[in-house]
């Protein structure tokens, strides 16, 4: 009985304990439901207590992230942050630093022109400004120890640094001479020993006056040459010897009736009927020294026969040895060359500036926000980003890879293979272009075309046979080796409104021909194109054309004109010489030197004129003549013929049979039908391979619809109408690259390079009236303008 009152007694006590234990728990969950209760004093539920928990231990993280210490990965990207900043600050000082080193090369040659320069330039403040630049540029190494593109510039600008001052020297030993000449001159003519043609008359109209009065020239001899003795009275010598010498006369004069008098004889008649003074020493001595110091007309025509140079060395002062003509300095091409590198080297830099500075743009533009908590978008966005930074090194290195490979192919040309050169012919609407290209083919093309004026770029082939067999009977006179495998000649619009397709037209070509009516002259396009060749810095000969409407021209089918002036009348040459130096004169107007080519003796300064006449011939075999001579003669380094691909698109147009075909100009390289080429499209970069290589004939036109030949592979310069798919949205002057097929990413960069004029184009379009405009639709851009 006690044994079970102990037990219950023991339940009581676990029952005590379940009910202490039970009051215990009630409180702990009274105190979380006190932290867990709403704004109005309500419990919360499962789902807002479970979001509560997130935020709290998103807290604590944060709190924690605080806390950490920056790690590693902060660092190296804002280390990266600031080698890009560098890098950025190294190239844009490398730009203004080239840009004015170049500017500085171009005022030196000015200098050194002097004053056959058409601007004059002060050479201390050219001096003075490089000075500064040099200054630039050792600060710029102090900086940028480390820039290879720094080093190069400031190497440039010492070399341009010494030939400044070489300059200078040269400058201040040419005032030294002139001085000194200056001084030997004043010297003589104080002496009187160099008249100018003002004295040398004075002194004829005194020397005439006083024969005119009676007076001999030993009179006014003698009377000057005592200048620091008294003057003596001058005495007649008749009177003197006249007593003394009657016997004799009357004796001589009976023995020598019948003689005739000698020659010093009658120079003693002379002598004695002149006044003469009577010196000291004897009036015979007085007459010789009147003699010698006198001024007759003998002695002033002997004086006036006489040079300069013989004045001096009779004079006896001896020749300045520091002349102009001794003293020069040798324009060397190596530095114009070497800055005219360097400045295509900041053009492309500033380029790749610019593609960078917009790729940041785009990808600041493209940003999105990683999402809150988000550790999968974490790492999405890291792999994405770390695939755009492979793109960019591997497009980086793609660029570095295609620049050295053109490089390489610059270095292994060779003057042993030249390609053909490109010739644009320019000039005045119907001045004759497409006639004289007509008389050289043997064609009639500008009979078949709109009121016979061209409206559209063409291109014709002229083969070597071709330019030796057009040449005639100069090619052997001149025995002139063609080296050149032929002649691509472009044939450009000369209306007023065709403008962009001659800009075009001149920035493909190598040498240029400009035509000028010799009727009418300079006109305004012939100005225009005169203007954009110079821009362009394209060399030119001028043809004189219509020759044949000369008054009273005979005519011989294909002559050169050199022959052929000789034949004609003394009328007609004289009005080609009027008309000729007009047109001269014409063009001196506009800054150039011009002469006719038989007459030129220095190509390199004075333009050539060739007279020509697209109806009869005459004058063509003299103008291929230059053409070829002056390409193979000057500008050799232009027409080395290089592997690498150099092509722009003329026209795109849908033909018959062929679908959507590219007129395009192969400046150099070598295309092949299979190829993948790459343009640029109004919708995006056209991307497609060459399904057929086609040209005309020889001496065929590009722009006219004939048979055409096909072709496996092409090698530069040459005219070619590519078949190939989507070329409906090309765009018509742009350029046409070929990728290598080795090197990764070079695809992506030849994509962002055609793309770049059209993207410059779009945006500034898109600053115009909000970017709304007209859309016109053409076959040609000679028929959109």
């Amino acid at each position: 009985g006690e044994g079970a009152e102990g037990g219950g007694g023991g339940g009581e006590g676990a029952e005590g304990g379940g009910g202490e234990g039970g009051v215990d728990g009630h409180a702990e969950l009274a105190e979380e439901e006190g932290d867990e209760t709403g704004a109005d004093g309500k419990p919360l539920s499962k789902a807002q207590k479970k979001k509560l928990k997130a935020k709290q231990k998103k807290g604590d993280g944060d709190e924690e992230g605080k806390a950490k210490p920056k790690n590693a990965i902060a660092d190296r990207l804002r280390a990266a942050q600031e080698a890009r900043a560098r890098e950025e600050a190294a190239m844009n000082l490398y730009l203004d630093l080239a840009d004015e080193a170049q500017r500085l090369d171009k005022a030196l040659s000015i200098v050194r022109l002097g004053d056959k320069a058409l601007r004059k330039l002060d050479s201390a403040d050219v001096s003075a400004e490089v000075d500064v630049l040099v200054g630039r540029c050792e600060a710029a190494v102090a900086e940028f120890d480390d820039h290879e593109r720094i080093a190069k510039i400031h190497a440039a600008v010492g070399e341009l640094r010494a030939a400044m001052t070489a300059q200078m020297e040269l400058e201040e030993r040419r005032r030294r001479a002139r001085d000194k000449e200056k001084e030997r001159k004043e010297r003589m003519r104080a002496e009187g020993k160099l008249l100018t043609k003002a004295e040398k008359e004075k002194a004829a109209k005194q020397q005439a006056y006083l024969e005119a009065i009676g007076k001999g020239v030993g009179a006014a001899a003698g009377g000057e040459g005592g200048d620091g003795a008294a003057k003596k009275r001058v005495v007649y010598s008749n009177r003197k010897k006249k007593k003394a010498g009657d016997e004799a006369e009357a004796h001589g004069g009976a023995e020598h009736a019948g003689e005739p008098e000698e020659p010093d004889a009658v120079a003693a008649a002379d002598l004695d009927a002149a006044p003469v003074e009577e010196p000291e020493g004897g009036g015979e001595e007085g007459g010789e020294e009147g003699r010698a110091k006198g001024g007759g007309p003998e002695a002033d025509e002997e004086w006036d026969a006489l040079d300069l140079d013989a004045k001096i060395a009779s004079s006896g002062l001896a020749p300045d040895t520091d002349s102009e003509e001794e003293e020069c300095i040798p324009v060397g091409a190596g530095l114009t060359s070497k800055l005219a590198a360097l400045a295509d080297d900041s053009k492309r830099a500033r380029e790749e500036a610019e593609r960078a500075a917009q790729a940041k743009l785009d990808k600041l533009y493209h940003f999105k926000p990683k999402a809150d908590g988000g550790s999968d978008d974490e790492t999405e966005s890291e792999s994405e980003s770390d695939e755009e930074d492979q793109v960019e090194a591997g497009k980086a290195a793609a660029r570095a890879e295609r620049e050295a490979r053109i490089q390489a192919a610059m270095a292994a040309r060779t003057p042993n293979r030249l390609r053909s050169p490109i010739c644009c012919i320019m000039g005045h609407v119907d001045t004759g272009k497409t006639k004289l290209l007509d008389n050289i083919r043997r064609t009639n093309v500008q009979e078949g075309e709109a009121g016979g004026i061209t409206q559209q770029i063409g291109a014709s082939f002229f083969p070597q046979d071709t330019l030796v067999d057009r040449m005639g009977s100069l090619h052997a006179k001149q025995k002139v080796n063609v080296r050149v495998p032929g002649l691509l000649i472009i044939d450009t619009p000369g209306h007023e409104s065709f403008s962009n397709l001659r800009s075009r037209g001149s920035s493909l070509c190598d040498v240029a021909i400009l035509v000028i009516d010799i009727m009418h002259g300079l006109e305004p396009q012939t100005i225009e194109s005169m203007n954009m060749l110079r821009s362009k810095q394209t060399p030119f000969v001028v043809a004189l054309n219509k020759i044949d409407r000369l008054y009273g021209w005979v005519s011989v089918k294909d002559r050169p004109f050199v022959e052929g002036i000789e034949q004609q009348d003394e009328s007609v040459r004289r009005e080609f010489e009027h008309r000729a130096a007009a047109i001269l004169l014409s063009i001196a107007e506009q800054g150039l030197n011009a002469q006719l080519y038989y007459r030129n003796k220095d190509p390199r300064e004075y333009i050539s004129l060739c007279p020509t006449s697209a109806h009869t011939g005459e004058g063509v075999a003299d103008i291929l003549l230059n053409l070829v001579g002056m390409t193979q003669k000057m500008f050799v380094d232009r027409i080395m013929w290089t592997p690498m691909v150099q092509c722009t698109v003329l026209e795109v147009k849908v033909i018959e049979g062929l679908g959507a075909t590219a007129d395009v100009i192969l400046a150099n390289g070598t295309l092949r039908r299979g190829d993948r080429i790459v343009m640029c499209g109004f919708g995006g970069p056209v991307v497609t391979r060459v399904r057929d290589l086609l040209t005309p004939r020889p001496l065929r036109e590009l722009r006219v619809k004939a048979d055409y030949l096909h072709h496996q592979q092409i090698d530069g310069a040459a005219g070619i109408k590519i078949c190939a798919n989507h070329l409906d949205n090309v765009v018509a002057g742009s350029a046409l690259l070929v990728p290598f097929a080795d090197i990764p990413y070079d695809l992506e960069v030849i994509r962002e390079d055609v793309m770049a004029d059209l993207n410059k184009l779009a945006k500034a379009a898109s600053e115009v009236n909000g970017g709304l405009g007209g859309y016109a639709v053409a076959a040609t851009l000679g028929s959109l303008e």
